[in-house]
């Protein structure tokens, strides 16, 4: 008798967002926090060598702008090739974008370990012409354009009393000109679908 291994579908892309990886196990963490995170990273980096995709990250990198260079160092041994993000506030010093030169993500795109997504950055609004993931994605049939934004959103019960910020069947609405839109910052993933008529 032959078994033979499943036929798995090839993944276009790998959708991740807020490791915010730390060097030290916080206090308030039972279990061994690095091992855990270095873990879930390099399973990210198994299949995206498995299926050599791009790696869409959605901010919040690292814990605190800026990490030690020990930190650094291992990020660098442990991230995925064709990984691309955006900044998170957590990625910013003082969350300003425009200290974005201070901080460890702006190491590793100097680097060559990362890209950075042009336009939607933590405290940023999209505008259409920027952020289209199109000519990153080198190994579908046809370029998707993928708005990849680190901002709030969530889709039923409003995530603390007075919350302004949109509800991601909004955020679809008024976007229509994307594909795919992957936020993160809400730490709780979810699947929104719209269909435009």
């Amino acid at each position: 008798m032959r078994t033979t291994k499943p036929t798995l579908n090839k993944a276009d892309l790998i959708l991740t967002g807020d490791w915010h990886l730390l060097e030290t196990n916080p206090i308030c963490r039972l279990d061994d926090l690095t091992k855990t995170q270095w873990s879930k990273v390099n399973f990210v980096f198994n299949v995206q060598k498995e299926h050599n995709c791009p790696v869409i990250h959605s901010g919040d990198l690292f814990d605190y702008w800026k990490p030690s260079p020990e930190l650094l160092s291992k990020t660098i041994e442990h991230l995925p090739n064709n990984f691309w993000t955006v900044y998170g506030n957590h990625d910013l010093p003082q969350h300003n974008l425009d200290l974005s030169y201070k901080s460890g993500i702006n190491v590793l795109e100097k680097a060559g370990k990362l890209g950075v997504l042009k336009g939607t950055h933590w405290g940023q609004k999209p505008f259409i012409s920027t952020n289209i993931m199109g000519p990153v994605i080198k190994n579908i049939n046809e370029p998707k354009k993928i708005l990849v934004w680190h901002v709030l959103t969530y889709q039923n019960v409003r995530p603390y009393p007075g919350c302004t910020l949109p509800k991601a069947s909004r955020l679809l609405k008024k976007y229509t000109d994307f594909d795919l839109i992957v936020t993160g910052h809400n730490h709780k993933p979810f699947v929104e679908h719209y269909a435009a008529r």
